[in-house]
């Protein structure tokens, strides 16, 4: 019975799963938006990406859980001197996106994602410094792996995990 019930999982997932390249495109797009506001130091636009409950853990900065927290962090870190500026760059070919799908609950008519309730998005970036006068510096490459959220037709940031952050010499 349970490997019946599998199979129509299954098979469900092969006629309903939104196509793997649609879904990377959408979420490549969304880290590109999410870290051009990063860049920028758009704190408004960076948090518009995170839900209310968003958990944030960094190798080196601790845990921050909630939307203002992390703005607060950002506000009174690497955007609090405009004289320093940091840059994340996604390293070229890192990118993996993994979705996640609820086949147990009702198809969502209307929606291009009617069982996804969320993706895994995985890959490698790098961190690079810039001092007012200074040529741009690479400072650290790390991991990082984000936990979308799908819900009323919108993607929202719910865990952030920066990790493995090694220095460049």
């Amino acid at each position: 019975m349970g490997e019946l019930f599998a199979s129509g999982a299954v098979a469900q997932a092969s006629s309903e799963a939104p196509a793997p390249d649609a879904l990377f495109k959408e979420l490549a797009a969304l880290d590109g938006s999410l870290f051009d506001a990063f860049n920028g130091c758009e704190l408004e636009k960076f948090t518009r990406h995170l839900t209310e409950d968003v958990e944030f853990y960094h190798d080196k900065g601790g845990l921050l859980r909630g939307r203002q927290p992390v703005r607060k962090q950002l506000a009174g870190g690497m955007c609090a001197d405009a004289s320093t500026r940091y840059r994340r760059e996604l390293v070229p070919g890192s990118l993996k996106v993994y979705p996640l799908n609820d086949y147990f609950a009702a198809a969502r008519k209307g929606t291009p994602h009617p069982y996804l309730y969320g993706a895994v998005q995985t890959g490698t970036q790098r961190i690079y410094v810039t001092q007012k006068g200074q040529k741009e510096t690479p400072v650290a490459v790390a991991q990082f792996t984000h936990v979308w959220q799908y819900k009323n037709g919108k993607w929202l940031l719910s865990r952030m995990l920066s990790f493995d952050h090694q220095d460049v010499k």
